[in-house]
């Protein structure tokens, strides 16, 4: 049996649609995701066919952000901090197994780059992002930033890691001549 698991960390009046949608993706009504062997569906604010609701300062930052993570950690998805996720259970229990570094939205970010570097598959779909209808968004600039930093830190040790790794192997090599 596939073991699934929806985060609900977005507004409530998008899990009417998205958790069928998402569920469907899953169980191959949509597009065969997880039967085709992918870890994670993210339903992406911006794939086309995608409709997003969201003040146009907010979306600027989100974007951007997104542009730079997808950069940094050299992801290959198109939004990389959407909230619309289900993931295959044992993926995310594996990523998170060591705890989490981020504390705010950036986890989402954190995740998808353990699952990627993991050799996890994902699969990315259009989904329609509803304005709120009542209540404040907790989104904020303070702790957005202070995780962007603990982003860097990540990107900076995984960078670190990787040149270890071409360091020791040209080493390696050279000995061996």
């Amino acid at each position: 049996m596939l073991s699934i698991v929806i985060p609900a960390l977005n507004e409530a009046e998008n899990l009417k649609v998205l958790v069928p949608k998402l569920y469907d993706t899953l169980k191959g009504r949509d597009i065969e995701v997880l039967d085709e062997g992918f870890d994670l569906a993210v339903g992406s604010r911006f794939l086309k066919g995608s409709k997003v609701d969201l003040p146009p300062e907010r979306l600027i930052f989100t974007r951007i952000a997104n542009k730079i993570a997808e950069a940094a950690f050299e992801l290959n998805t198109k939004d990389t901090s959407s909230g619309f996720r289900a993931y295959r259970a044992e993926r995310v229990k594996n990523a998170i197994r060591n705890g989490i570094k981020t504390e705010y939205f950036s986890c989402q970010v954190e995740i998808l780059e353990r699952i990627m570097a993991d050799g996890g598959r994902i699969a990315e779909v259009p989904v329609r992002y509803i304005k709120r209808a009542k209540g404040t968004s907790k989104y904020d600039i303070k702790p957005a930033l202070k995780d962007a930093s603990r982003l860097v830190d990540i990107v900076k040790k995984k960078k670190l890691r990787k040149l270890e790794k071409m360091i020791s192997r040209k080493k390696a090599g050279l000995t061996h001549l």
